[in-house]
């Protein structure tokens, strides 16, 4: 994947619409071929499980949901204090990241 990707958490989802980003979180629930994140965004077409950390790289649609085009398997043991600090310091610092 050639396209910037980067990293969001459910605070940004509104400036990134229409764009491919990276998202990490926690399923919380499943609903036929979706499922909620605890980063509050909606992830389609996953084969997922709950309890189950995932990062999604997805294109944000209009109503603020993703878009899923493909994920990796993080396991059980993420401290998403350290994901959120990881993604405000790549926003602080856009221009080293993407941009």
């Amino acid at each position: 994947m050639s396209e910037e990707t980067p990293r969001v958490n459910a605070s940004c989802l509104e400036d990134f619409k229409g764009r491919t980003i990276r998202i990490l979180g926690k399923v919380k629930s499943l609903h036929g071929e979706s499922c909620v994140i605890d980063a509050n965004g909606d992830v389609t077409d996953a084969n997922f499980e709950v309890g189950q950390f995932y990062e999604v790289i997805g294109r944000i649609s209009d109503d603020s949901s993703v878009k899923m085009l493909q994920y990796q398997d993080f396991g059980t043991n993420i401290d998403m204090t350290n994901v959120d600090n990881l993604v405000k310091l790549q926003h602080k610092y856009k221009t080293i990241f993407y941009d």
